[in-house]
């Protein structure tokens, strides 16, 4: 067995090697998480039909990587054109870091985006999610730096932390319908989003959620939000306007810090109102 692997009581746990193509042994049953960590010259791993789990983030900043490929005989997982699936491709679990197409259309059979599953592809600038995807994990697109345009169907109905952090070249989005909710630094360093209108469906919009946003103009809080949390759009300089319902009962602290260009457009006699005039940002009737 290659003396770069660390493998105990059947779990890999970490490759101090530095090799172009991997081929993972037959001994491994189990990848625990980043055990591949920072493998920055590896473009191609082979993975065994013995495997039976890999942890999170496993492969977790292996900039190089073109290729995954898995055993025809292993039970648990696959590939198809160096993308790794479960069985029976409904968990997307890495779209390797090197790979440098423009566009990706995910398959129809996918419902969910793992973890980290796109994080830190720096060459896809369009990805097609199909309708029936139900949930994208934390992180699943962070750091995709040249990813410009998104639409998040009606079939989603969560999105994890940090989901699109640091996307800097997504100039739009187009937001699912089912989400009751926006998790905290969700869209955090965004720097070319210029609008987002949230549905009406979106009940809370999370700490940081699109803080350091610095090219958004413009937002509409959709009617069912009630809580936009603290720091959700601090340090949004460009944003000039946003449209509040009078849904919203709760605005956190900071939640519009440094946004020097603010006008909040709202109801009448609304605690959106009131949350302006003592925070003395410009304030329209609509």
């Amino acid at each position: 067995m290659n003396k770069n692997f660390e493998i105990k009581n059947g779990a890999l746990i970490k490759y101090n090697g530095n090799e172009r193509v991997l081929t993972i042994p037959e001994e491994a049953a189990e990848i625990k998480e980043r055990a591949f960590e920072n493998c920055k010259n590896t473009e191609i791993i082979n993975l065994p039909a013995s495997l039976r789990k890999i942890d999170k983030e496993a492969f977790r900043y292996c900039e190089s990587l073109i290729s995954v490929s898995v055993d025809r005989d292993n039970k648990y997982y696959e590939d198809n054109d160096g993308v790794l699936y479960d069985k029976g491709f409904s968990l997307l679990i890495l779209y390797p870091y090197g790979k440098d197409a423009e566009k990706f259309i995910i398959p129809d059979t996918v419902i969910i985006i793992g973890q980290s599953a796109f994080g830190q592809n720096n060459y896809l600038r369009e990805i097609i999610i199909p309708d029936g995807v139900l949930k994208i994990e934390s992180k699943a697109f962070k750091y995709c730096g040249e990813l410009k345009n998104i639409v998040i169907p009606d079939s989603v109905m969560d999105i994890g932390e940090e989901a699109f952090k640091y996307c800097g070249s997504l100039e739009s989005i187009r937001l699912s319908g089912s989400m009751d909710k926006i998790k905290p630094a969700t869209f955090k360093y965004c720097g070319s989003l210029k609008s987002v209108i949230i549905p009406d469906g979106v009940k809370t919009i999370g700490e940081d959620a699109f803080k350091y946003c610095g090219s958004l103009k413009y937002a509409e809080i959709g009617s069912g939000v009630s809580k936009i949390k603290s720091d959700a759009f601090k340090c949004c300089g460009e944003l000039e306007n946003i449209k509040i319902t009078g849904s919203v009962t709760e605005i956190g602290g900071d939640a519009f810090k440094r946004c020097g260009r603010l006008n909040i457009n709202g109801e009448a006699d609304s605690y959106v109102e009131k949350y302006a005039r003592e925070r003395k940002f410009k304030f329209t009737v609509i």
